[in-house]
């Protein structure tokens, strides 16, 4: 039986960029713990609606270093959240999230992460 425990921590994070979306979306990246062992963890940048409604069209994490997970050959975005819903976009598991540019229908955004 594979147990997985969801182990999330908002790290501090800094917005530069096109526009203000701090009030917008919320940013932060998560590990999923699968205890399948090393490189099986998935990781993620998280992505919550502090809005009505948030179209997230583009996400590039390390510049570009790291890529964004895609399913089946489709790709994650662009994905449209609600109010307090949360984005979960995938990247590789060999990638520790330290910057993400986000693109969204309500502006543009980098968020780095504490290391």
């Amino acid at each position: 039986m594979r147990k997985t425990a969801f182990a999330a921590a908002l790290m501090a994070i800094t917005l530069s960029g096109c526009s203000d979306l701090s009030e917008v979306i919320e940013v932060g990246s998560a590990t999923s713990h699968t205890g399948l062992g090393y490189g099986m963890n998935p990781k993620y940048v998280t992505i919550r609606s502090l809005v009505e409604e948030v179209e997230i069209q583009e996400v590039t994490v390390n510049r570009g270093e790291c890529r964004v997970i895609k399913y089946n050959g489709r790709s994650q975005l662009p994905k449209t959240i609600k109010f307090g819903k949360t984005a979960k976009i995938q990247v590789n598991n060999d990638c520790d999230v330290l910057e993400a540019e986000i693109e969204t229908d309500q502006g543009a955004g980098t968020y780095s992460f504490g290391g």
